[in-house]
């Protein structure tokens, strides 16, 4: 593993080593789960900033591509699925090194290679239409693959696929893939599959968290759940059914649910609440109750396993 910085290139040092390491990872150099230098020893390797291999290593992570634990170090994310570019690789290299036999310097090489890839047209976005429960989530998550897989999104909520067939065939019309909760599969999978596309299903809830925090509570113990409403608050409970064996009393509530919220509050010893409402949550429940925050975000895992599923699609966003 060897990395090169050219402070001649008309790059920055950053977008260099950005896509050195991007590229190392698409050509099977580094491999799924394995460890990237410290921040301090990669500016020592290559005597740049410490702060710039920081901020690369947090981009990528950001991506899905890396994951940085503390006391773990940055490693390739062990989700991540590449698709090797060796022949590129050898193709560009052939070309760069014609081209620099025939007397081109590399700062010429470089500025042509630029403006090429300036005159090509634009190439088209996957498209993903997003199901869920409520806006905030669709927000986010949208947000969240937008920026980390450069694809376009659309929204559909649950409650509207079973209100409007005509919206949901519109919805499906010239997407590449479908992404909710594994609880709503069933609920967009007839559609999908008229409209002949595939349906990944994800889950966002942190299990292992919420699991952990039930480890040792006595049986009989009432566990509730609450999220923006009882759609949202009902799906991250079977969730938590879904990936363990629940032996505890659960009920779940939506903030926008007066009456469901104050029969939790009665019956419950322990209470899970999304970030979305756990503020609120706070406010109304009172001192005496335990209430932990629970981020809802959509997990590196996932993105990955998202990216895969678009590869089978067509062309790698």
């Amino acid at each position: 593993m060897k990395f090169n910085i050219n402070k001649n290139l008309p790059l920055s040092i950053k977008n260099q080593l950005k896509r050195q390491i991007r590229g190392m990872i698409n050509s099977g150099i580094l491999l799924p789960g394995q460890s990237l230098p410290s921040c301090n020893d990669m500016s020592g390797i290559l005597s740049i900033n410490r702060n710039t291999v920081a901020s690369i290593y947090a981009e990528l992570s950001a991506e899905g591509i890396l994951t940085s634990n503390r006391g773990a170090g940055t490693m390739v994310n062990r989700g991540m699925v590449t698709r090797p570019t060796n022949t590129l690789k050898s193709l560009m290299d052939k070309t760069f090194i014609k081209a620099r036999n025939l007397g081109f310097t590399n700062e010429e090489i470089t500025e042509e290679f630029f403006s090429s890839m300036a005159r090509l047209p634009s190439e088209k976005k996957k498209r993903i239409l997003l199901v869920w429960c409520n806006k905030l989530t669709l927000k986010e998550v949208g947000q969240k693959l937008e920026s980390t897989l450069n694809v376009e999104t659309r929204s559909l909520l649950i409650e509207d696929i079973a209100k409007d067939a005509e919206l949901t065939a519109s919805c499906l019309s010239d997407v590449d893939l479908v992404v909710t909760s594994i609880n709503y599969v069933e609920s967009i999978l007839p559609f999908a599959r008229n409209a002949n596309v595939e349906v990944a299903g994800v889950i966002l809830t942190p299990v292992i968290r919420v699991l952990n925090n039930m480890i040792g509570l006595p049986k009989g113990t009432t566990v509730g759940f609450i999220c923006v409403n009882n759609a949202a608050a009902e799906s991250t409970c079977k969730s938590v059914h879904l990936s363990g064996q629940i032996t505890l009393n659960t009920i779940w509530a939506g903030a926008d649910d007066s009456k469901r919220l104050k029969q939790l509050f009665s019956r419950c010893d322990i209470i899970f609440a999304t970030h979305h409402v756990y503020d609120q949550v706070i406010k109304l429940a009172g001192k005496d109750k335990n209430i932990i925050n629970v981020d809802v975000s959509i997990t590196d895992t996932s993105i990955a396993m998202i990216r895969e599923r678009l590869e089978l699609t067509g062309n790698t966003p």
